[in-house]
């Protein structure tokens, strides 16, 4: 039998968060403006654009742990069956528009940056 191990690679964004209500606010209004819907699956909430007929879909995802603030980006990559993180050349243009969503999102929040990934 043969099994085929899934690799699921995401871009995570680590900032500090010091008012959540107010970044959740903000995150909900540029996810809105770009097109981002929420979903809801296997109990993980997300906002996906795109179904993946023209172009792969894209994923982003925040949270909130203690007084951090983490934001995940990435697109489906129907390559390898899985999902890839917003870097390299497969899927640029997807990837490069999910990374200018979340780059958006930094500047807009204006937190402490802790981590990028």
């Amino acid at each position: 039998m043969l099994n085929i191990n899934i690799i699921m690679s995401r871009t995570i964004i680590t900032l500090e968060s010091t008012n959540p209500a107010r970044e959740e606010q903000i995150i909900r209004e540029i996810l809105a403006m770009n097109d981002y819907e929420e979903k809801l699956k296997n109990n993980e909430r997300y906002f996906q654009n795109g179904v993946g007929l023209l172009v792969a879909p894209k994923f982003i995802k925040y949270s909130f742990n203690g007084d951090k603030l983490i934001l995940e980006g990435w697109v489906k990559n129907f390559a390898i069956m899985g999902e890839s993180k917003l870097d390299g050349a497969m899927g640029a243009v997807p990837k490069r528009s999910c990374k200018a969503v979340l780059d958006t999102m930094i500047q807009s929040l204006g937190n402490k940056m802790i981590s990028y990934y």
